[in-house]
């Protein structure tokens, strides 16, 4: 039972896999609570979403506002925003770009919503954080009528960036003022490249798919391979080879590809770790994930040019510097890679090689 002051306010972060809830007034967070490995049901996010408030107390308080992490908001919602009906039918037609995301939110909210009718719930949005990305930055190379229509790299994890860049400035001012490279790892994984606290440029697109590998997403995959699976084909879990379908590629690449279709074991990295019999390939499949940050962050460092530093945020917003030559680098990990799984966060996978063949000098400076 948490002791609740006038003016509360819950906020809920309805991920992929997990749902974080909290209570928190005016002084700070009074509780929290994290329910991990859903089944990515809508039915299973209401539950999770009515045992955090039932176990916080709050059958019969009202709080002053719900908060919502909306993990796309296309072009439109570019700032928090209430949510009304309006806003949930465009927030609806953007489902399709992220599909394991979106429905979670939005199941949130209306369970928010008839737990507490009346009170205002608002979204926050992970795109809008990149809103301040160049616009060639956020081009494909496509006809221009194309992106205009909104197929264009928007970019996500947003909330995350922008929480971490602000703890930055707070604790290191000069680092921070700099160009800064945060990495959020967990489920969903990416990489950001930040100037004086704006997104400049990310590894994710037009939706969560893109970028390095993660738990049950393929992250950056030549289009002809997809082109392949709708035309051509290849051989279904009945062995039969046949072309895919829209709906069984779009299972595909959001559920059954990443660290699960690699390994063949799990989608989680603490099981591939544990796993006594393909111990080997699951360290394999941990490090070719870690391995392909490293591209990707040298896209990102390319964009921005001489990089201050490297974070990957975790709670704490505590870690270690590591040395790559003669540049150190600030590093910390955040998400179920990071804050649960000791060989990635000391960085002896998820770091070590991140940066190798670097020429000296292209690296963080020592923060204040």
């Amino acid at each position: 039972m948490v002791n609740l002051s006038e003016g509360v306010a819950v906020v809920v972060n309805a991920g992929s896999s997990s749902l974080k809830t909290a209570v928190a007034d005016r002084n700070g967070v009074l509780a929290r609570n994290l329910v991990e490995r859903l089944d990515g049901s809508v039915a299973g996010y209401e539950r999770a979403l009515e045992a955090s408030l039932h176990g916080f107390g709050l059958d019969d308080i009202t709080p002053a506002v719900v908060g919502h992490r909306i993990v796309h908001g296309g072009k439109w919602f570019v700032r928090p925003s209430p949510l009304n009906d309006g806003v949930v039918a465009a927030l609806s037609a953007l489902v399709p770009l992220a599909p394991l995301h979106l429905p979670p939110g939005l199941a949130a909210f209306a369970a928010a919503q008839r737990r507490f009718p009346g009170v205002q719930q608002i979204g926050c949005f992970d795109t809008a954080f990149h809103a301040t990305m160049p616009e060639l930055n956020t081009r494909f190379a496509i006809p221009r009528a194309l992106h205009d229509g909104g197929l264009r790299r928007y970019g996500f994890h947003g909330l995350s960036y922008e929480y971490v860049s602000g703890e930055l400035r707070r604790s290191h001012p000069g680092l921070a003022s700099g160009r800064v490279v945060i990495a959020h790892l967990g489920s969903g994984a990416s990489l950001c490249a930040i100037h004086d606290g704006r997104s400049v440029a990310t590894t994710m697109g037009m939706t969560p798919l893109d970028g390095m590998p993660m738990a049950t997403r393929p992250g950056r995959l030549d289009p002809g391979l997809v082109l392949h699976l709708l035309t051509t084909g290849a051989a279904h879990a009945d062995g039969v080879v046949r072309p895919f379908t829209p709906e069984e590629l779009n299972e595909l690449l959001n559920l059954k590809c990443g660290l699960l279709g690699v390994s063949g074991v799990s989608d989680d990295v603490r099981d591939l770790l544990a796993s006594p019999d393909p111990k080997e390939d699951a360290i394999v499949v941990v490090s070719r994930s870690s391995r392909r940050r490293r591209p990707r962050a040298l896209v990102v460092v390319a964009v921005i040019g001489v990089m201050v530093a490297l974070v990957a945020p975790s709670a704490a917003f505590a870690g270690h510097r590591y040395r790559t030559g003669s540049a150190p680098y600030v590093a910390l990990a955040s998400g179920v890679a990071g804050e649960v799984v000791p060989l990635i966060n000391s960085g002896e996978i998820a770091f070590g090689d991140m940066f190798e063949g670097i020429p000296d000098g292209i690296g963080a400076k020592p923060g204040p």
